[in-house]
């Protein structure tokens, strides 16, 4: 049976992947290492991805979403300064809107080396940025019953957070192009509805006895248990290029998070219970529209209907009921929905400056000058 972590319910983490790049072209540069291991104030925060152009940022245990505000800033910030004392920039989006996967250095580790040995060219392409947020959960009973029963509301963290409509210096027609580009990767989408801790559990043993994972971590899906740290970890996030978005999505989840595990202690039914299928229509309907999309909502009372995204997330926040307000997130949510009501996310501005401006270098400037708070 695989343990799991003590941590005090309901707090944080959240990781961010960044992009280095030029300051001049705003391509990308493969320059991670020098940037890590190199003895800054942040070296602890500081963590090496597949690709060297990639650094990514991991908060420490935050007790709530003002903790996590301080945290998302002082890490952008502190990244931001590292890089740049070194002669570059980061940015933030779910991709990069011109650089060629071919062109960018993968980091020397085993750990990397492997993963390319075993996946192939799923992995040489792998050249992506997201957001994950932890939420700590009381037991592993809590932990699957969230894992389970946060699925339905994904796709709307997807829609909200779409910011990734460009590929290799092609308009894709997706908003979110980067899970498209991660679905290539096994084990990735959305996951089964395990019968319980034991079920999940064997899961893990059973890929560990054939050799396709040496741990949770080569399990790449859009919400999985972690029992090495007592959280759910949320991945299904582009990562947004305005750190208020980045706050405001963390604390959606957390307040899905909470409600779900207090219907779990009471013994009653989900908020919000659709079929797979219907789950992952809505993920597809993100990754095309973002926040344009039109949900599928079913119910045994009103049948199926399509809703926009802003209802969506009307909905999702009545469900909560007084959630936000003990958690005091009230402000984050007003700045999803007013995004949602003004469907605006970070793919239409991408989409805007690129227009405006004829360029794709402008939009990846416009991304580096928005990133740091």
């Amino acid at each position: 049976m695989t343990a799991f972590g003590e941590t005090d319910p309901y707090t944080l983490g959240v990781e961010e992947e960044f992009q280095i790049l030029d300051p001049d072209d705003f391509g990308l540069v493969s320059r991670a290492d020098e940037i890590l291991g190199k003895g800054t104030d942040y070296e602890e925060n500081l963590r090496t991805e597949l690709f060297q152009a990639v650094v990514e940022t991991a908060s420490d245990v935050c007790q709530d979403v003002d903790e996590v505000r301080e945290e998302v800033h002082r890490l952008r910030r502190g990244l931001a300064d590292v890089i740049e004392d070194k002669g570059y920039k980061i940015a933030a989006a779910g991709t990069h809107p011109f650089a060629l996967w071919e062109d960018q250095d993968h980091t020397e580790s085993d750990r990397y080396e492997d993963l390319i040995d075993e996946v192939g060219w799923p992995a040489r392409r792998d050249l992506i940025f997201g957001l994950h947020v932890h939420v700590a959960v009381r037991n592993p009973g809590e932990a699957i019953y969230v894992n389970n029963h946060i699925r339905p509301f994904l796709p709307l963290v997807l829609a909200l957070s779409a910011n990734s409509p460009f590929w290799q210096a092609e308009e894709t027609g997706l908003m979110a192009t980067r899970t498209r580009i991660f679905d290539a990767m096994p084990r990735t989408g959305m996951p089964t509805r395990f019968a319980n801790w034991t079920d999940f559990t064997q899961t893990l043993e059973r890929l560990k006895a054939v050799g396709s994972i040496e741990d949770v971590t080569r399990i790449w899906w859009d919400t999985r248990p972690r029992p090495d740290l007592g959280t759910v970890e949320i991945r299904m996030a582009d990562l947004p290029t305005d750190p208020r978005i980045t706050i405001a999505l963390t604390a959606l989840i957390q307040a899905l998070v909470v409600r779900l595990s207090r219907a779990h202690r009471a013994g009653e039914q989900p908020p919000v219970r659709h079929e797979a299928d219907i789950i992952e229509e809505n993920r597809w309907r993100a990754i095309k529209d973002g926040i344009h999309a039109e949900f599928i909502q079913y119910d045994n009372v009103d049948g199926v209907e399509r809703m926009p995204i802003d209802r969506v997330l009307s909905s999702t926040i009545d469900h909560l009921a007084e959630v936000p307000r003990e958690l005091g997130i009230k402000e984050e949510l007003s700045l999803l929905v007013d995004r949602a009501e003004r469907s605006e996310a970070g793919a239409d501005r991408q989409l805007a400056v690129r227009e405006r401006e004829g360029s794709l270098q402008a939009v990846a400037g416009d991304l580096a000058d928005r990133t740091v708070p």
